[in-house]
């Protein structure tokens, strides 16, 4: 079975993620899996973009549903080669701006500000509904919608290092410095002094390179990626 999946992210790092563990789950499967990168945009040389969530929110709003919908088919009004349909969108956002979404002068956040964002579930509920309101969409019709939602607790490092821990990675405070520290020390490059992990794509993929990091630990770990696995899955089979 082959599939094409579109990826919107906030940045070329989860691109690399999710894009070997979501090979890794569904290749064990027999699904061939093929990826379009959406945002951040690649140019004709292919270079990428900037990236970061408010690109993610300019193209949730620029993409209205009508053409969204013309991703999956290359039979529309706004005519795209075969190559280029997917079947599935996925859109990304990390749980880790949630402070930073509510601080923001948003007015399509109004409604939601008020959220608690306490928990993991609370965290990853937040973003969620960011992404409802940034689409245009209701929760009921995501499914035939064909999008799926990749909302990391508390980003992409965290799914990426899970295997390495014991404990469920999305209720460790302090998960994007023991990210930091693992990713690191695993390639031997000295902590930077702020010990935060600086998200340069060659860091992530050298560290996905020589770690065994499977989908089915990361699931283990993390109920975000589990529920992300299952609503891939499920729309991958439709």
């Amino acid at each position: 079975m082959n599939r094409k999946l579109g990826l919107v992210c906030e940045g070329k790092s989860d691109f690399i993620v999710l894009e070997h563990l979501l090979r890794d789950h569904f290749g064990s499967q027999g699904v061939n899996l093929s990826f379009r990168w959406l945002q951040p945009h690649t140019d004709a040389t292919g270079r990428l973009g900037e990236g970061g969530w408010r690109l993610v929110f300019q193209w949730c709003l620029r993409n209205v549903p009508t053409q969204r919908e013309a991703l999956f088919s290359s039979d529309s009004i706004f005519s795209i080669s075969e190559d280029e349909a997917i079947n599935v969108l996925i859109i990304h956002l990390d749980a880790d701006i949630c402070e930073e979404i509510k601080r923001s002068d948003l007015e399509s956040i109004a409604r939601i500000r008020d959220m608690d964002t306490d928990t993991p579930d609370q965290r990853a509920s937040f973003i969620r509904a960011c992404l409802v309101q940034w689409l245009g969409i209701d929760e009921e019709s995501l499914t035939e919608s064909k999008h799926v939602f990749a909302i990391p607790v508390e980003s992409t490092e965290a799914w990426l290092i899970a295997h390495e821990i014991e404990e469920n990675v999305e209720r460790i405070v302090d998960i994007g410095v023991r990210s930091a520290e693992i990713i690191y020390a695993a390639l031997d490059i000295r902590l930077p002094s702020d010990r935060k992990i600086k998200k340069k794509p060659a860091i992530f993929q050298r560290y996905i390179d020589q770690s065994p990091v499977a989908a089915r630990m990361v699931a283990d770990k993390c109920a975000r990626f589990a529920e992300f696995i299952e609503q891939t899955s499920a729309q991958i089979e439709r």
